[in-house]
């Protein structure tokens, strides 16, 4: 319930140069550089507010805090370089690598989640207790949250958004290609990706474990009993991905070709999470 109407305003802007230089015969070196300037958004009315664990209050852009909850990040560089080298003590052989450090981007429509909260827009989360229920078809609808002094946010979504950057990610290969006789070519590589500052979301505010020997209210496990869900929203993942490709061509005539590639591949996403909202706010 509420005003569900918002608009976004941000600007994305990049620049890259890049060459190839050739060193020797033999030698080709790719060099490049790209920045980049992404704005987290800004809602065009100020209708953006964000949680404050500090103060335990709500704190509303363009007035207790910047027009974009965000601040903008400055140190997007994004170098990158590649060589290309035929060893003259390996014949028809090329020996290829590279390394490269990209940025994501927000994602710009998760901000809108910092309108969908009171004062603007009133969502309900509701859950009920075991063995009696803390709500029934009677309350299933509570009273709108449209004044935050002295309000009951324990069935109110709240967003929280904490150090929220642009993922990063590392890129890096290596490989060697050969061709063999009869129109053959055999192609050995390994492909690596780090990525850093990758998104997630947590509830800040998650219950402990009901244990059925002490039985507690949910209202009685969670870290802030005056709060109902909290929606966090951070940049504190990571992933990892290493493979070897293998791949080999056989060319015909007229442009024709068999292709065949085989990745032997170990890809993993982590995920932080951590129920003490007191440590997440220190971080």
């Amino acid at each position: 319930m509420g005003n569900y109407n918002y608009g976004l305003r941000w600007g994305e802007f990049s620049f890259f140069a890049q060459d190839d230089i050739k060193l020797t015969p033999q030698l080709t070196v790719n060099l490049g550089l790209r920045y980049e300037l992404v704005q987290f958004p800004r809602e065009v009315h100020n209708e953006f507010d964000n949680w404050d664990f500090k103060t335990m209050t709500m704190v509303f852009a363009g007035k207790t805090m910047a027009e974009r909850v965000l601040a903008t990040p400055k140190n997007n560089f994004e170098p990158r370089t590649g060589f290309a080298y035929s060893p003259t003590w390996l014949k028809k052989a090329v020996i290829r690598g590279g390394f490269a450090i990209m940025h994501g981007n927000f994602r710009q429509y998760e901000s809108g989640l910092q309108h969908f909260q009171p004062p603007y827009v009133d969502e309900s989360f509701l859950y009920n207790d075991t063995p009696i229920p803390s709500f029934t078809t009677t309350t299933l609808f509570p009273v709108p949250v449209t004044n935050l002094a002295g309000a009951d946010l324990t069935q109110v979504t709240i967003n929280y958004l904490r150090d929220k950057g642009l993922p990063t990610y590392y890129e890096y290969n290596f490989n060697i290609q050969r061709e063999l006789p009869h129109n053959v070519l055999l192609q050995v590589g390994y492909v690596g990706t780090h990525g850093v500052n990758l998104p997630n979301r947590y509830d800040a505010n998650q219950a402990s474990t009901f244990d059925p020997n002490h039985p507690r209210t949910i209202a009685q496990r969670v870290p802030y009993p005056t709060l109902g869900f909290v929606s966090a929203n951070a940049s504190s993942s990571f992933s990892n991905y290493n493979a070897l490709d293998l791949h080999i061509e056989r060319r015909f005539s007229s442009g024709f070709a068999l292709i065949a590639s085989y990745s032997w591949l170990k890809d993993m996403g982590i995920r932080t999470y951590d129920h003490d909202v007191s440590k997440m706010q220190s971080g």
